[in-house]
């Protein structure tokens, strides 16, 4: 065992990646390390100093799945910690319907990742573990969220939280959706913010089947509007 791995910046370095420990474990597995969730665990326990760390010939693995340079996890580096100053937020591959239906995939596979600067994002979110994003097809939430918009979704991820009328991102049945929910004694019902869009209800019943899930809300989003329009001879 080592005992110049910076346990407290790698602890940071996985809440800001990944929603829990056996999410870091899994992604270290496909890369062929499969750390126990006590081996885990007791890195970070009582031994914040150091006392206990992953082995050096597994950091490697550890490095690539945070996407930082090794030398970074190490106490005495002199890599610079610019890094730190920003959030990587993974990118879901599957994404959300606005109008069009996005297919609803339970493995939560991710794609690619976003780093965002942490100024942007800590005062509101201190803890911005459970911070993902998905990406939006369709109309029917214009003129808030177009077609291509990157939406940042606080998830739910097994949180007990208050359920307020508002806009979040939910499966119902095999689909997933961003609507407007309104939730009614005896039913929910999903508006979109396009009048052209017709709303639809969830019963209690497709509740008690299992076939609607509230996955989060959004908090941001990522967007980009039409620039200039350039004939073939630029502008003059």
């Amino acid at each position: 065992m080592v005992k110049n791995v910076d346990t407290k910046k790698l602890q940071e370095l996985i809440y800001s990646k990944f929603l829990n420990y056996q999410e870091f474990i899994n992604a270290c597995s496909i890369k062929g390390y499969k750390p126990s969730m006590s081996s885990v665990k007791s890195w970070f326990g009582n031994n914040l100093s150091g006392t206990r760390s992953p082995s050096i010939k597994n950091l490697p693995i550890i490095a690539e799945v945070l996407n930082v340079n090794m030398e970074e996890l190490l106490t005495h580096s002199s890599a610079s910690k610019s890094t730190l100053s920003t959030l990587k937020i993974p990118i879901f591959e599957m994404p959300t319907g606005c109008g069009a239906m996005g297919e609803f995939d339970p493995s939560f596979a991710v794609t690619k990742e976003v780093d965002i600067p942490k100024i942007f994002i800590e005062q509101k979110y201190p803890d911005p573990k459970h911070l993902r994003i998905f990406k939006c097809f369709g109309d029917s939430m214009q003129p808030k969220y177009n077609s291509g918009d990157f939406v940042i979704v606080d998830m739910v991820n097994g949180r007990d939280f208050i359920k307020i009328d508002g806009i979040y991102v939910f499966r119902f049945d095999k689909a997933v959706y961003i609507k407007r929910l309104t939730f009614m004694p005896d039913k929910i019902m999903a508006k979109s913010i396009n009048p052209d869009y017709e709303s639809f209800e969830i019963t209690k019943k497709d509740i008690k089947d299992g076939l609607f899930e509230i996955l989060g809300k959004p908090c941001g989003r990522i967007a980009f509007e039409d620039g200039l329009l350039l004939d073939n001879q630029g502008i003059y």
